[in-house]
């Protein structure tokens, strides 16, 4: 049926509620073709009320006024229906995903439609209607954002995970700020137990009585009650603790908090023991507990002030094992010989005049095999695709690891960092420098094992007698009874009173006026 322009009128309850764009190429094809579609509309007082095709009834008035006789084709329905306009506009141009769910809404709401049925209307998932359920329950608040363009989909997705009220105060502490992602996902998930967070094993009796709520737009699970799983948490905790209290001296909950925030909880404790000589009597444990974060951990600690007791009675029952000061522990040997390598790195830098086949021979051993002093790789690159390669075709060796002298070759080239240039500026430095370059970056390369071997069997160099000073932090790494045999060789009163930290003060004093020794050597020349 045909219908005057001036008795057709825009539904008040149009679906698209957010603007469409490309009104003037609608104008444009209407000029040009008519229209391709008929408008749907129903019948309203003297005149009709569009259902589907409010876009081209803004365009027919563009073209002809609001008042016009121009009489268009039309499809007349007995009754107005949201469901058709929804029918429509998911035929064509996309709707925005509110207007979508504003329409589950309603026929969900109306209770004769379930989740099943109205997919299989719209030929969409289940999934897709609940998600669009779910962004119905959006608050005016972020719905109007999410109409104005001010957050896209998987922002507001996010916000369908908390209640309005959430939602708001959300939206409050963004303010007008840029609305972030990672931003929103922190602020509506910082507060809920996720799945892959719960500290209590399945198949634990607890476990079972925490249920899960699924994310609508993502894989994420978290407790649909989340102070009731934190309390089925702390709960479990508590269990673990009074069962441990009856194992070690001492337990102790640190929850919420990082253990090094108590400094004075632990003033007294150390981790470093060894834990064959002591039993779980005699060790406190400290239980480390962050409820959302799914962080649960526990640690074995001495107390210092009991070590030093049991060294020292077992110093006077003579019960110690025999130890020397050549018995460093893992640290200590690790500080002794990272710094005597240290020694040779720099004795090996400081060489002068260093003929280039040296540099040559280290290189060529780098290229030929991978037992070699230094640790500079060759890759082999080729220019074409592994299902291209020719043939006849020889992979070239690329060094890519020179590492020292870049500042002076780029400030050389003025930024103009080419492969012609690199080559160009190094040609230009002359054979020394090349050769220095060279040398700096096979020492840069070696290992510690390596570097020390090489020096040693490549130079003369020897180490001076003083190169390694020792410091309180190397000297407290020894056991107390070590601390006594030191103070004993050094002649420096002490008493078996006196705290490990007392005697690690009275030798680095000595140390520092004079003392000197060479580690390597298990301190047998001891001066």
């Amino acid at each position: 049926m045909k219908i005057a322009i001036k008795d057709l009128k825009h539904d008040p309850k149009a679906i698209r509620k957010v603007k469409a764009n490309n009104l003037d190429s609608l104008i444009a094809s209407i000029k040009s073709q008519n229209m391709l579609h008929n408008l749907v509309v129903a019948k309203n007082g003297t005149g009709y009320v569009v259902i589907d095709g409010n876009r081209r009834l803004s365009a027919l008035h563009n073209i002809h006024g609001k008042d016009s006789a121009e009489l268009v084709e039309c499809i007349e329905i007995d009754e107005p229906s949201e469901e058709v306009g929804l029918h429509a506009n998911m035929m064509r141009e996309g709707m925005h995903p509110l207007d979508e769910a504003d329409v589950i809404h309603k026929l969900c709401a109306g209770g004769d439609d379930d989740f099943d049925s109205i997919a299989k209307r719209f030929g969409q998932t289940v999934k897709w209607v609940e998600q669009r359920s779910a962004l119905s329950e959006l608050s005016p608040t972020v719905a109007k954002a999410f109409r104005n363009m001010e957050m896209n989909f998987g922002i507001a997705s996010l916000f369908t995970n908390v209640d309005k009220a959430r939602q708001d105060e959300i939206m409050k502490t963004i303010g007008k700020s840029r609305i972030d992602y990672d931003e929103v996902k922190h602020a509506v998930f910082n507060t809920k137990l996720m799945k892959d967070q719960i500290i209590i094993p399945k198949s634990h009796r607890l476990y079972k009585e925490i249920t899960w709520t699924g994310d609508l737009f993502s894989n994420r699970q978290y407790a649909s009650d989340t102070d009731k799983a934190i309390a089925l948490q702390e709960q479990y905790v508590s269990e673990k603790i009074e069962w441990n209290k009856k194992r070690y001296k001492d337990v102790i909950l640190f929850k919420d908090t990082n253990i090094y925030e108590s400094p004075q909880t632990i003033k007294n404790l150390t981790k470093e023991f060894n834990k064959d000589e002591y039993s779980m009597s005699d060790m406190t444990l400290t239980v480390h507990f962050f409820p959302l974060r799914g962080q649960f951990y526990v640690q074995q600690w001495v107390d210092k002030r009991d070590m030093n007791k049991k060294e020292i009675e077992s110093i006077k029952n003579g019960e110690t094992t025999e130890l020397t000061l050549a018995d460093m522990s893992n640290p200590q040997h690790e500080m002794v010989m990272d710094k005597y390598w240290h020694v040779h790195r720099r004795h090996l830098a400081n060489m002068n005049d260093v003929d280039a086949d040296i540099n040559l021979a280290l290189l060529c051993s780098a290229a030929f095999s991978y037992v070699s002093y230094t640790d500079i790789t060759f890759k082999d690159k080729s220019v074409f695709k592994e299902d291209e390669e020719p043939t006849f075709y020889k992979k070239d060796i690329v060094d890519d690891n020179l590492k020292e002298y870049n500042d002076i070759i780029i400030d050389k080239m003025k930024d103009q960092v080419t492969q012609h240039n690199v080559f160009k500026t190094f040609r230009s430095m002359g054979t020394a420098f090349m050769i220095r370059y060279l040398w700096i970056s096979n020492i840069a390369s070696m290992g510690r094992e390596s570097c020390i071997a090489f020096a040693q069997e490549q130079t003369n160099i020897k180490p001076e007698v003083d190169w390694f000073k020792a410091d309180p932090n190397w000297i407290k790494k020894y056991k107390t009874s070590q601390l006594f045999m030191l103070c004993d060789k050094l002649k420096i009163h002490y008493t078996n009173l006196d705290k490990k930290n007392d005697l690690v003060t009275k030798i680095y004093e000595a140390f520092k006026k004079g003392l000197k020794f060479d580690p390597i050597k298990m301190l047998k020349d001891l001066k």
